[in-house]
C-alpha cells in the first residue's frame, strides 16, 4: 500500500502545482509565433484528477469507496459516557 500512497501524494502534488501554473499564467498561452494554445499545465492537471480520483478509490479515501464491502472497518460502538453519543 505505501506506492500507492506515494503515486497519491504525488498526483495530489502534481494536481495543485498545475492548478498554481493555470492560476498564474491562464489557460491559453502564446507560443513563440503569439498564436494562443492550450497551456500544457492543463493536460497536467487533467491526469493528476484522474490519478487522484483513481487513487483515492483505491485507497479507501472516497465515500463510494468506504461503502464497498470490506473497506468500512468496523463499525464504532457507541460510548455509554458520551453525553452527545459521538
Amino acid at each position: 500500500m505505501l506506492g500507492v500512497l506515494e503515486t497519491y501524494v504525488a498526483a495530489l502534488w502534481m494536481q495543485r502545482e498545475a492548478l498554481k501554473e493555470i492560476q498564474t499564467n491562464g489557460i491559453l498561452v502564446k507560443t513563440a509565433h503569439q498564436a494562443p494554445k492550450a497551456n500544457p499545465a492543463t493536460a497536467m492537471l487533467k491526469a493528476a484528477q484522474i490519478s487522484v480520483a483513481r487513487l483515492s478509490a483505491e485507497l479507501g479515501i472516497t465515500p463510494a469507496s468506504r461503502s464497498r464491502a470490506g473497506m468500512g472497518g468496523d463499525e464504532p460502538t457507541p460510548d455509554d459516557d458520551d453525553a452527545l453519543g459521538l
